[in-house]
């Protein structure tokens, strides 16, 4: 199964992420989905989670997961970034790099700004 991520078509820092992970992705791995669009796809039943919030993955097996550990399995299936997402498997890594996510995901719209409408290129 493909991997499947949903990130938020109006923030800077999602925006950049995706295009920056999609350049790594010459696989193709990952497809990638805005949650401002998530009423029209076969994911609606995500709906109800917090996806504005946290990045949100249907990971290769079909489970949900959400912040660091989508970060992690993007980088795992991505050839160049798969030592860094190796990295935050280690003991003690995982913990830490869930603070360091919901800082930077609470922060995100203060640092970053807005768009005033989704980009979905």
């Amino acid at each position: 199964m493909q991997r499947i991520a949903f990130y938020d078509a109006q923030c800077p820092l999602c925006y950049h992420l995706k295009n920056i992970l999609s350049a790594l992705d010459w696989k193709k791995r990952i497809q990638w989905s805005a949650v401002q669009t998530i009423e029209e796809t076969p994911y609606a039943f995500l709906r109800d989670r917090p996806l504005m919030k946290r990045i949100h993955m249907i990971s290769a097996d079909g489970s949900v997961i959400s912040g660091a550990a989508a970060i992690r399995e993007m980088l795992i299936s991505l050839p160049l970034a798969k030592p860094a997402g190796l990295f935050m498997k280690l003991p003690g890594i995982t913990p830490a790099a869930d603070i360091v996510y919901s800082y930077v995901s609470e922060s995100r719209i203060k640092w970053f700004g807005r768009y005033s409408t989704p980009r979905f290129d």
